[in-house]
């Protein structure tokens, strides 16, 4: 069953999926109940994201974006 994206997530998913220093992994754990492949498909496919830019956001913010987005 797909789950519609929320525009708060996909607002996450515009500021960590490009930075290339945070790992899949870190980005997996804010969207709980999505595949890697759902976040990558619906990242580069309808919001035309790519991976690769150098990061500006550092594991602080990580885990308070973690907390504050949990869905």
């Amino acid at each position: 069953m797909k789950i519609k994206w929320t525009k708060k997530e996909e607002e996450v998913l515009k500021r960590l999926y490009p930075k290339a220093d945070i790992p899949f992994a870190e980005i997996l754990k804010v969207f709980p109940g999505r595949s890697m492949s759902s976040i990558q498909n619906h990242a580069t496919g309808k919001l035309g994201l790519h991976r690769g830019k150098s990061g500006e956001i550092n594991q602080e913010q990580l885990i308070k974006l973690e907390k504050a987005f949990k869905i």
